[in-house]
Parts: structure tokens; C-alpha cells; sequence
């Protein structure tokens, strides 16, 4: 992610905004503005539309089946581990408590790990020329890594601004140059180097990283920009050549990673229709911001079901363009709740990654503070297990967005976005029954729901408020 108004990975920190005082399961806050349009007279009079149902219907095809997840995961930096900029450790690591996290794209501030060439040879590591100006990697990176591997998380390497920090005064940026920054292709094997000696380092403190990309969003400038596909796809073939010699065969790819959904396809192309990247990617890779149209999400599945390989959402972000990252607003928790939805129901992404879980534009506060991104996040990443496979379901109102999923316990998943502003009833038909329901909106962040008040003799019946959504375990 990299906007005017949102801080990334590999930039220097930049000034959070004012945050609320921790939220309660029930705080309220003011309902959304209902917009008001004036009626326009005609000649002509209008059609009459089909009436909406006064409580809508939605149907599940248990036949008809889809990806099977790998759980729920999230995008981290590494910083609040050691309580730098501000964050508290103690007051956030209940997030992991809490949180089914299945796996994290680490978001490392690389631009410290190789500040000036180790030496002219990227075959032969100089491990003096590593964190020699700010030991950041061994202070952040290293603990954090290995809290999240001694609790099975799996772990993979977000590549931001590397081969030099911006902010350092004394350093040279040796690897990238130019407006937009970008690197030659005689560097590529340097830049793989650099990465191949994070994983080692890694490594060598007992935390595998088993996947790897080669650059964050590589089709815009963030950190560094990849002129186009086929440049990607070099640097792609430089960076396993560099592995490889470091005897890191196992350590698989994700691609081509782009900042939006749109315009995915060819670099999906360039990258697969190479046989010996094909042979070591493990996922076609995109970023969820700024597009909410479901035939940039589909053209990235079909992509990538011809060339049978899943599909990650290496970053769950809004599509609202030029408004600021505002976790701790309905909006934006709004926003993410329909871009995980997109994610999993246009792309069948088999996961996704929260932009973010700690550190910048962060799902909590820097002391604990619970935002509503948080608790919508909790939806997925509580509900959507490993193993679990989404299934066919259909609603009569196209602002209700259902997710239903089988569960490898047997049991079911629904997950319901009702996108109406107004409140909105809806019946799961049929011998279901709920287990248990929780409910999200901005007025209470938490709503345990009684079972016993949605099942009856017809199905399961769940009334929602506006922009809200729930979720429910089924038999």
C-alpha cells in the first residue's frame, strides 16, 4: 500500500492520528448519514422496479464448491514488538490471543538491512555489511519472528524500500536510482542477494521463511517501480537464481503482487509462461485497493486457474480513493469488510492478508485500543478456519453479500455483509440451525446473538442493522 496519507513499509514513520479511548463491545457512535435526493418531475412516468422482499432470501449450493482456505491472515510490521514509535508490546500482543492469525506477510523496514553493498559479488555474502548502521532487523525482525513462528504462524517477506534508507543521512542508495526508482537489471542479482540474506539470517535465528515476492506492488513506485512485466519477471528469475545458490530451493514465490485489481493479467502472463517461475510460484498475488469491479477480481482467478495456481489477496485494503487509512472509523472498517468479501467471493482468494495488524494504518492502537477494523477482522479470521471451502450462495437483495463456507469440523460458516442503510432481514431456508452468531456494526462492535432468537421452523432468520455484518456457526 503506499498513498500521500498512509505510511508504508520501508518509510520512515510518520505521525499517527489523534486515537479514540479503547472501545467497549457496546460504544455507539452516530448512525451513517442517510443522503437525501430531491424528486425530479417527468413526463414520462418511470417503470415500477420488483419490489425488494420484505425478508430476503439467501440459498446455499452445498454442491457447488470453490477454493479451500488456508484460514485468515494479516500484513505486520516488525516495530511494535520492540515497543519503538510509540507502540506498547505488552498492550498489543493480545492480538494473537484473540485472533486466529494463520499466517503474516512480514513488513520489514529493509531499507536498514543493506545500507551500502556488501561487496561487488552477490554470490558471496559479507555478513559484516548487514544492519551497520541501525541494527533494526536483528532488534525488530528477529524476536518478532520467532513469537510468531513458536505459535505456528507461517511466515513470508513483504519487499519494500530496500538498498538504502531514505531517511539516513550518511547512507547511499546503491541499489535503485532514477525517478522513478527503480533498479538495473545488472543489479537484479544484488537485490536478490539482499533478499537471500534476510531469509538466511532468519534462518540461521531458528524461523523459516518459506515464501518470498520479489517487491511490493512493483507496477507503481513503491519503494521501487519494475518498468513492466517483463522486467518483473527477470528480476523474478534473478532472485531464484540468487536463492538457489544459497541453497534456499524450498523458499517459493508469490506474484506479480500489484497495487490494485486492475490490470493484472498480463503480468500474471509474463510471469507464469516462464516455465522455471511457474515451477516455483505458489500463488498469483494482488492487492485489493481502489477497485470494486468484479471483472478485474475474476479476470485475476481466471488467470490464475489457467495456470493452476490459487490466488492470494496479499493486502485487504478499502477502495475508497484519496481518504486517509482510518481504522479506528466505521468507514473504513466498512470498507475493509467489503474488500475481504470481494477478495474471497470475485478473486476466490484461498487468503488474505489484512492491511494491517500492527504498526501502520493498524487494526488496534498503540496501546491496546480495540478499533472497529479489528472487530471486523475478527469475523474472517475467527470464522474461516483452515480447511474450510467456500461454497455457492446467493441472496434476493444484491446488497446483502453472503460468504458461506463448509468447515473441516463439518459444521458451516455464514458470513452476511448487509450493505443496505437500512436495517435488513434475511432467512437462511431450510433445516439450518445456528450454533452461535456475533454481530458488527458501528453502533456495538460485538453482539453476541442467542441462537434460540434466529433458528426456527423454516431456517435461520437474523435481522442486521445498517452496514453491518454477522456471523454464524451452523449445522
Amino acid at each position: 500500500m503506499l498513498t500521500a496519507v498512509a505510511a508504508c513499509a520501508g518509510q520512515a514513520p510518520t505521525s499517527a492520528p489523534a486515537q479514540p479511548s479503547a472501545q467497549s463491545t457496546t460504544d455507539t457512535a452516530a448512525p451513517p448519514e442517510t443522503p437525501t435526493v430531491a424528486a425530479t418531475a417527468t413526463r414520462t412516468p418511470r417503470p415500477t422496479p420488483s419490489p425488494t422482499p420484505a425478508v430476503a432470501t439467501i440459498r446455499v449450493d452445498p454442491n457447488v464448491a470453490y477454493q479451500t482456505m488456508d484460514g485468515i491472515g494479516a500484513a505486520s510490521y516488525c516495530f511494535p514488538y520492540a515497543s519503538d514509535v510509540g507502540w506498547d508490546w505488552d498492550a498489543v500482543r493480545y492480538v494473537f490471543d484473540e485472533l486466529d492469525i494463520a499466517y503474516v506477510r512480514l513488513a520489514p523496514w529493509l531499507a536498514w538491512w543493506e545500507t551500502a553493498n556488501d561487496n561487488d559479488d552477490p554470490y558471496t555474502i559479507n555478513w559484516d555489511g548487514f544492519g551497520t548502521v541501525h541494527d533494526i532487523i536483528n532488534h525488530h525482525d528477529v524476536p518478532y519472528t520467532q513469537f510468531l513462528h513458536e505459535r505456528g504462524i507461517e511466515l513470508s517477506l513483504g519487499v519494500w524500500d530496500f538498498g538504502a534508507a531514505a531517511w539516513c543521512d550518511t547512507c547511499v542508495d546503491w541499489l535503485a536510482s532514477g525517478k522513478p526508482r527503480h533498479i538495473e537489471p545488472t543489479l537484479y542479482p544484488e537485490m536478490g542477494e539482499s533478499i537471500a540474506a534476510y531469509i538466511l539470517h532468519m534462518q540461521n535465528n531458528g524461523v523459516p521463511i518459506p515464501v518470498a515476492e520479489v517487491q511490493n506492488e512493483p507496477d507503481i513506485e513503491a519503494g521501487i517501480k519494475y518498468p513492466s512485466p517483463e522486467a518483473l519477471r527477470d528480476a523474478g528469475r534473478a532472485l531464484l537464481d540468487v536463492l538457489d545458490h544459497y541453497d534456499l530451493e524450498e523458499v517459493m514465490l508469490h506474484a506479480p503482487n500489484l497495487h490494485s485489481p486492475t490490470d493484472n493479467v498480463r503480468w500474471i502472463e509474463a510471469w507464469l509462461e516462464d516455465e522455471v517461475l511457474r515451477e516455483r510460484t505458489v500463488a498469483v498475488s494482488y492487492h485489493t485497493w481502489w477497485s470494486q469491479d468484479p471483472k478485474a477480481y475474476d479476470a485475476i482467478w481466471q488467470a490464475a486457474e489457467r495456470y493452476g495456481k490459487p490466488v492470494w489477496a496479499t493486502e485487504v485494503g478499502f477502495h475508497d480513493t484519496g481518504t486517509a487509512i482510518n481504522p479506528h472509523t466505521w468507514r473504513t472498517s466498512w470498507n475493509y469488510a467489503k474488500s475481504h468479501y470481494r477478495a474471497i467471493a470475485w478473486s476466490h482468494a484461498t487468503r488474505t492478508y489484512i492491511w494491517t495488524l500492527l504498526g501502520n494504518d493498524a487494526a488496534v492502537g498503540k496501546d491496546g485500543e480495540r478499533y472497529p477494523m479489528f472487530y471486523v477482522l475478527k469475523h474472517f479470521a475467527n470464522y474461516v478456519p483452515a480447511g474450510s471451502v467456500l461454497l455457492d450462495s446467493q441472496a434476493d437483495d444484491h446488497r446483502l453479500l453472503p460468504l458461506v463456507f463448509r468447515r473441516p469440523d463439518g459444521r458451516y460458516t455464514a458470513i452476511v455483509l448487509n450493505d443496505n442503510r437500512a436495517e435488513r432481514t434475511f432467512t437462511l431456508p431450510g433445516d439450518w440451525r445456528a450454533l452461535e452468531l456475533t454481530t458488527t456494526s458501528e453502533s456495538a462492535y460485538e453482539v453476541q446473538g442467542d441462537p434460540a432468537q434466529v433458528n426456527g421452523d423454516d431456517g435461520v432468520t437474523v435481522t442486521l442493522p445498517p452496514l453491518s455484518l454477522v456471523s454464524l456457526v451452523l449445522e
